[in-house]
């Protein structure tokens, strides 16, 4: 995870010098910056923002529907509602909404993201390498915007950024599987996903324990709570021994440690 530095003027990222290699603009101050390219339609975190919100309205409306009919007919009537053609319509419009979604995340193509941690938080900034007019439109971006010089980045165009701010997040989950750090604010809703992987787990694992580990509000794995009564140095010596660890192997003790722990 290397350590980079925004240019104020045009928004360029570079990891070293004192002024924008670009420009020649004065930078901000350093932070640590993860980039990954993502696929939407085969990104994970990409289906759940929108499922998150259909399913759930395509629920409150069959729920809606089956209690009208069990309010103005009782259960003959629920009952027939559900022997018809109602079930089949949920069905139908559920895989609409699946295929629907699928098209359009299809459509975006490939994307650049920037995550970049300093001491007000996480900000996600989404840039798209290859700027078509049918990828802007499936983001809702005018074609444009591509010829924007305002907009261009060393990696793409720029799209959008939201920072998600440290006193904001309510928890902090692990998925060694994809190699992912999952951050929610609020604790049910999944704001981020961070690739970490064996090399940038050290980094990681430390700039969440600086900044949330003493967070008593905040959900957290073991892993990233700091020691009690271990002084400041201790913490960082005792990361660097064991930044070897992946995280499926901090998953792994994890796990162990709580059906080790005795029931209350």
């Amino acid at each position: 995870m290397p350590y980079s530095a925004r240019c104020k003027k045009c928004g360029t990222e570079t990891s070293s010098g004192a002024l924008c290699p670009r420009c020649g603009g004065k930078l901000g101050p350093w932070r640590c910056l993860w980039r990954t390219q993502r696929i939407p339609v085969l990104s994970w975190s990409c289906w759940n923002a929108p499922m998150r919100i259909m399913l759930p309205a395509l629920a409150v409306m069959a729920l809606a529907a089956m209690g009208v009919e069990l309010t103005l007919g009782g259960w003959p009537a629920l009952e027939r509602l559900m022997a018809g053609s109602f079930p089949l319509l949920m069905l139908s419009l559920v895989g609409a909404a699946v295929l629907l979604t699928g098209l359009v995340l299809l459509l975006r193509g490939r994307e650049v993201l920037e995550i970049a941690a300093d001491k007000g938080g996480l900000t996600v900034t989404v840039l798209l390498p290859k700027p078509g007019a049918v990828s802007l439109l499936a983001r809702l971006h005018s074609p444009a915007e591509a010829a924007d010089p305002a907009l261009q980045r060393t990696y793409g165009l720029f799209l959008e950024e939201k920072t998600i701010p440290w006193k904001s997040i309510r928890r902090v989950g692990l998925w060694p599987e994809k190699q992912l750090v999952l951050f929610y604010a609020p604790a049910h809703w999944l704001r981020a996903a961070v690739p970490c992987d064996r090399a940038s787990w050290p980094e990681m694992r430390q700039t969440i324990t600086d900044k949330l580990g003493k967070q008593k509000h905040t959900r957290l794995p073991d892993v990233f709570r700091p020691a009690e009564g271990a002084p400041k140095k201790q913490r960082y010596r005792q990361t660097e021994m064991q930044d070897t660890v992946s995280l499926s192997e901090i998953e792994a003790m994890n796990a162990e440690a709580e059906s080790q722990a005795p029931e209350e």
